[in-house]
Parts: structure tokens; sequence; C-alpha cells
């Protein structure tokens, strides 16, 4: 008997045995499993917050993330070169930017003015990039303030600030493909800065000009969209050598020339002109004006005042309410092999004190 009983304990605890190695093997998968799924050890909550810090501006070299845009240039670990992503989100501040750093925005991110009498961007650096934002609410100030040399703004929006983007003292920048839109006074204006590009931006419904040139010299201004700009889709103003090119210029104010000498303006299309001529050249020489369109004005198709030595080729100047070409003391220009058909008022009108002009090929003929 006492045996038996023995026999039955030994069996009860061989058992019992099992079924704790049992347990024990399957808290240990159960624990390989979730160190598999979570290596570090990191709970759910601290998972949660790693994220939302992914959402902060990142330097892509260094992989730190910041606050705000600022912080993350200002870090002495930023260096030049660097480029700073910044995802989806709104950002209240005026950045200074003062390395030469890509600012990429992923994603729909919208930088607001923190304080409205300032630059939402302040870029006194070389080489910068800034893509992809919304910038927008430097109501008494530029959405982008440009001081510096070979940077680039291209792919953004940038709206309600006073000017949209203003280069100032600058070279060599390229600003392409932006929408710049609804600002108070002009989308882009140079001022003393040469040697700069702006292709392929739409620029509209500004309270000024949408691209305005003050004593600059030597840019490009290609393949623009400037439309509901009342003072003027483009104005040069005291600006030489440059050239105007391809761009198309509806329901503006045209597209003027004021104290402006040796400047290319070409296979533009300007049309339904509100305030001003489709081209006006006042006080502006040895300008070429070739292979541009303009239509549906709602004064002259193009004036000169007293301007000379300009070259005027190939243009179809038609269904204009005032004159196809309007010369006001303006002497020794060659006009030649334009269509100044349908025009309102006339094909031409030449004033009295406008001398030396020549006229061949043109339709109607003199």
């Amino acid at each position: 008997m006492i045996q038996r009983k023995i026999l039955i304990l030994l069996a009860v605890f061989v058992v019992a045995f099992m079924f704790a190695g049992a347990a024990s093997a399957a808290s240990v998968q159960s624990n390989q499993i979730t160190t598999a799924k979570n290596p570090v050890g990191i709970n759910t909550g601290q998972n949660v917050q790693q994220k939302s810090k992914i959402n902060d501006p990142v330097n892509l070299r260094t992989l730190k993330s910041y606050g705000t845009i600022q912080a993350a240039i200002n870090d002495p670990k930023t260096l030049n070169g660097d480029t700073i992503v910044v995802l989806g989100g709104v950002y209240t501040e005026n950045v200074l930017v003062n390395k030469a750093l890509i600012l990429l925005g992923k994603g729909t991110v919208m930088v607001q003015a923190a304080d409205p009498t300032l630059p939402i961007f302040s870029i006194t650096s070389n080489k910068v990039t800034i893509q992809n934002f919304n910038i927008n609410g430097a109501t008494e100030s530029d959405g982008i303030l440009v001081q510096s040399n070979g940077n680039t703004l291209r792919d953004n929006t940038i709206t309600n600030n006073y000017n949209g983007i203003l280069v100032q003292n600058a070279r060599s920048n390229n600003i392409k493909n932006n929408q710049i839109n609804n600002n108070a006074n002009n989308g882009i204006e140079l001022d003393n800065s040469n040697s700069n590009f702006m292709t392929s931006n739409t620029v509209s419904n500004n309270g000024g000009a949408g691209i305005s040139l003050i004593n600059s010299n030597f840019n490009t201004i290609a393949n623009n969209y400037a439309s509901n700009d009342p003072n003027a889709g483009i104005v040069l103003n005291t600006s030489n050598f440059n050239t105007i090119n391809g761009n198309t210029v509806p329901l503006s104010g045209g597209l003027l020339l004021w104290l402006s000498n040796n400047n290319a303006l070409t296979n533009n299309i300007v049309t339904d002109t509100q305030t001003w001529p489709g081209i006006e050249l006042y006080t502006s020489n040895n300008n070429a004006l070739i292979g541009n369109t303009v239509t549906g004005s709602a004064d002259d198709g193009l004036l000169l005042g007293s301007s000379s030595n300009n070259y005027i080729q190939g243009n179809n100047i038609t269904d204009n309410i005032g004159y196809g070409l309007h010369f006001i003391s303006s002497s020794s220009n060659t006009v030649t092999n334009n269509d100044l058909t349908s025009n309102t008022a006339g094909d031409r009108n030449i004033d009295g004190t406008s001398l030396n002009n020549i006229f061949s090929g043109n339709n109607p003929a003199p």
C-alpha cells in the first residue's frame, strides 16, 4: 500500500513538472515574438511619441528632429549643404535662413507669419533652396525676401503677403514654378538685382504688378503666366538688357517698359488688358519687340512715347480698342512685317513729332 502511494505521488510530480515546462516554453516563445516585433523594447505609448517627432522638421544628415524650422537652422550641428525636411502641418514663425540649406516641404506644409511686419522667409545665405511650401500672412512684408545669391525658390504657393517674393541686391537666383497670387503689391519684385531667372511661375490677382523689375539688368523672365494684375502683368523700370520671352499676360495692365533700354521682348502673348496699352514703351530705347501677340486691349496695342531706335518685327497686333501702333515723340524706330489689322481706332497713329521711322512689309501697308 505504501509503495502504491509513493508511485501515485511520483506520477503527480512528473505531470506537474511537464505542465510547468510547457508554460515556461510558451512564455519564452511569447517573449521572442514580442521582441521580434519591438526589438528595442519600446512600448506603444513611446512609439506614438516617436512617430509624432517624425512630423517635426528633421535634418536628413543628422536625423535630428526639431520643434520649429528656425530651431533646425539654428542648431550648430546643422551645416551648410544639409537638407531639412518639413512634413505636413502648420508652422507659425518668421524664418531667417543664414546657412546654405535645402528646406524641403513634404505634403501640405503651411508657414504663416508670426509677425506680419516681417518676411516669412528671409534668405541671407547663398545657395539656399526653398521648395514646396505654402507661405502666407506677411501682410506688411514679403512672403520670401532674398538678399543673397544663387538661391532656388520653386514649387511654392505664396499668398496674402504684401509682396510675394522680393529680391534685393541679389544675383543668379532661380524662381521657378511657383504659384504667387493675391498679394497686396507685387507678385515678384526685383530691386537692384541682376542675372536672375524667373520661369514658369503663375503670378495672378496681385494688387500691383505680376512681375516688377526696378534698376535690375540681365534678368530672364520666361514662360510665366501673369493674369489679373492691374498695374502690369510685367513691368520694367530703369532696367536694361533683360530677356522677356514666351510669357502669357491676360487681363492685366499689359507689358510695360519705362526708362528701360536694350531689352528683348519676344513671343509674348498679351490679351485683354484693362488699364494700359498691351505693350507700352516710355522713354525706352534700343529694345527689340519680335513675334509678340497683342489682342483685345482696352487701349492701344503698342504705344511708344519718347522712345527711339527700337526694332519692331513680326508682331500680331490686332483687335484692340485703340490704335494697333501709336507713336508719340518717338523717332528712328524700325517697324517691319507686323499685322496691324482690325484695331478699332485704326492700324497706326504716328504723330508729327515722331520722325525718321522706317516702315516695311506691314499689314496694312502705309
